[in-house]
């Protein structure tokens, strides 16, 4: 499953690489129905295919549910569809089966952060003491550390972040669009600082623009129930290179 989990590592593998894995994972489903399953749940999450990527995961699942690896590629997958908060919970899952594995406190607390859970995130954070092969994203580090008392200063709470998370992934939802990574940063203007969500998808700047005014309209349509919008921008980017 190794060739499987490093595709979906990868924003765009080449479908010849997948359709090959795909064949293969097909021929396995009479003698190992859990490595076919984990498999091709990992493919469908590639293609976006939500249903098939839960079923297939489900099935694995059920089989192993305490093996580590297969539930830290489920929260891959789910990253890949879109489904921050079930992903990070996958990934919280699995640390408790391996609660020092560097690769997967790296994830968790990745996912923590994008959903705007900043007290877990902290908490993960000093998990990382003595890991010396982990690389933690500067991002996700300063939101982990200031998230929390930022919220505590614009009298917002997490769930405020979840909410308008959950609002911008709608609107990708609603146009069959994907993000390939959503980032939390610290942005600042002078003397200003915020907090800001960034969705990088694998669309053209016009396309990307349309949902910027889509997302816009939406906000603006759930305000004043919506206060994290208030001091939480939400961006769509394009990840293409022109």
């Amino acid at each position: 499953m190794n060739s499987a989990a490093a595709l979906s590592e990868q924003l765009h593998p080449s479908s010849f690489d997948v359709a090959r894995l795909r064949s293969e994972a097909k021929r396995l489903r009479s003698n190992d129905i859990f490595l076919s399953s984990a498999i091709l749940g990992l493919l469908a999450g590639l293609d976006k295919d939500e249903a098939e990527a839960r079923k297939n995961f489900s099935i694995a699942l059920q089989l192993m549910p305490n093996d580590y690896g297969l539930r830290m590629n489920y929260a891959t997958t789910l990253y890949c569809i879109n489904d921050y908060a079930e992903a990070r919970e996958q990934a919280l899952r699995a640390l408790e089966l391996i609660p020092s594995h560097a690769r997967g406190l790296e994830k968790a607390l990745h996912f923590c952060a994008i959903t705007g859970r900043f007290g877990q995130a902290e908490e993960i954070l000093g998990k990382f003491s003595g890991l010396r092969d982990s690389e933690i994203d500067r991002d996700d580090h300063e939101v982990a550390l200031r998230g929390t008392a930022y919220l505590h200063e614009h009298e917002i709470t997490e769930h405020d972040v979840a909410m308008l998370l959950e609002a911008a992934v709608s609107v990708l939802r609603a146009n069959n669009a994907y993000a390939d990574n959503l980032y939390i940063r610290f942005m600042a203007d002078g003397e200003s600082e915020w907090m800001s969500l960034h969705f990088h998808l694998p669309l053209p700047v016009e396309r990307v623009v349309d949902l910027n005014e889509q997302l816009a309209l939406g906000l603006a349509r759930m305000s004043p129930r919506l206060k994290a919008d208030l001091c939480v921008t939400t961006l769509y980017m394009t990840s293409l290179v022109e």
